[in-house]
């Protein structure tokens, strides 16, 4: 269980939401603290080297993914493809639609990797993420155990904190009254895809499926 933080946390939120030009969020919910217990390093580690591993071979244009199916048996985490689409990929049949849609988990994973512990600052969802950068995280590692051998979990107040933040910015630009111009410059996908990893890694029984 966690220390209920609950004020301070809504605090630091709001002022963020608000040096981004959105000013009606006070009436935006909190989160629940009540049931989090944030998931083990081996487990967000699985789901995020089977998260790049998945995107690596959605850009191959439906070729040879073979290379990245033995990559998930290398790392011992082809149970971690959690997604539908996600194992299409592998399949050559997946639609363009569904490809673009596993492009975009470049931001889950690099969220991920926040929370690992491979570098110290989430900047506010305004720009993609250093892709080339997010990719050398996995792709110099021999195997799992040298992957996880990187990791130092972030604190999880730190994560509670961006996890509160980016909750309610999640909640505005999906249902907020701010200008479409303020949430478009967020880029809502980054937005989404921040709140997808951020709440399955706090919330053990939530499915990633249905979070997304």
């Amino acid at each position: 269980m966690f220390v209920n933080k609950d004020e301070q946390r809504k605090n630091r939120s709001i002022k963020l939401l608000k040096e981004i030009g959105i000013n009606n969020c006070l009436d935006i919910p909190d989160i629940d603290v009540s049931n989090m217990c944030i998931r083990s390093k081996e487990d967000i580690s699985k789901r995020a080297i089977s998260c790049l591993f998945c995107i690596q071979a959605s850009l191959e244009n439906r070729k040879d993914y073979q290379f990245y199916i033995n990559k998930l048996k290398k790392f011992n985490v082809d149970e971690s493809v959690l997604m539908d689409y996600e194992k299409e990929v592998f399949s050559g049949e997946i639609s363009d639609d569904k490809l673009k849609l596993v492009a975009w988990k470049y931001e889950a994973y690099w969220v991920l990797c926040w929370v690992l512990g491979f570098f110290t600052e989430l900047r506010a969802p305004k720009e993609v993420c250093n892709f080339d950068r997010a990719i050398d995280f996995t792709f110099y590692c021999d195997n799992f155990e040298d992957f996880i051998n990187k990791v130092n979990l972030v604190d999880t107040d730190k994560i509670l904190d961006e996890f509160d933040f980016i909750s309610r910015l999640y909640n505005e630009c999906l249902n907020g009254k701010s200008n479409n111009e303020v949430c478009n410059s967020i880029l809502r996908d980054i937005v989404a895809e921040r709140y997808m990893a951020l709440k399955w890694i706090l919330y053990p029984d939530a499915n990633w499926y249905i979070i997304e």
